[in-house]
């Protein structure tokens, strides 16, 4: 009978309108007997605003994990991985398990870790950053190229990164044999010159040297 009842309810209003009640109650004397005191408040506008928050955050969690893009989240301070993506995983090749609760140093995901301070400071400056270049290492050694984007963010009371980056390894590999390909073509074309030079030279020489035998 000391007890405090407390629950939340739905009425219908005589108007038909759905409204979400939460309600204490207990059991008090009063009047020489034992009566109820309760308390109701409507309720209505925070359940609507949990219930979209919900929503969000359930379309959030669909488009990070579906999303073809890499995507992690980091503590800023000390840089562990909080969660990534199924993208993450499929660029770098480690596992979701095998990075929450330790930081991209520790797993050997820079190349130079020093990039990384750079970045970090970068974000506290300016509360993130957009396509920086960067050089990360894949779990098999590969080098992994990417343009890297994040913003500094509250989550949970905890001040984190959310980084997405965007693999562009193929582009630098495409780049760097069409590189190889024109300085080929111009060392080709070089050759090609000093040829027809060293033909034109040899062949004034020859009319000269005609001139002088006759």
């Amino acid at each position: 009978k000391d007890a405090v009842i407390h629950y939340n309810w739905r009425m219908v209003t005589p108007g038909g309108n759905l409204k979400w009640i939460e309600m204490w109650s207990k059991s008090i004397p009063f009047a020489n007997r034992t009566a109820d005191m309760v308390t109701m408040i409507d309720i209505t506008e925070r359940m609507r605003a949990e219930e979209a928050l919900r929503g969000s955050e359930e379309k959030f969690s669909t488009l990070f994990h579906a999303s073809p893009v890499y995507i992690a989240f980091t503590a800023l301070d000390g840089g562990c991985f909080l969660d990534v993506n199924h993208a993450f995983t499929e660029v770098t090749g480690y596992q979701r398990n095998e990075v929450l609760g330790r930081t991209p140093v520790e797993i050997g995901l820079w190349f130079d870790p020093e990039e990384r301070v750079k970045a970090i400071k970068l974000a506290q400056r300016h509360g993130g950053f957009h396509e920086e270049e960067v050089k990360f290492r894949r779990k098999n050694g590969e080098p992994l190229f990417g343009l890297w984007s994040a913003e500094k963010i509250e989550l949970g009371g905890k001040t984190c990164l959310i980084s997405v980056l965007v693999d562009v390894t193929e582009r630098r590999r495409t780049e760097e044999v069409l590189r190889k390909s024109k300085e080929k073509l111009a060392r080709s074309r070089k050759m090609e010159a000093m040829g027809l030079m060293a033909g034109g030279v040899a062949h004034d020489l020859n009319n000269i040297l005609s001139g002088i035998v006759s």
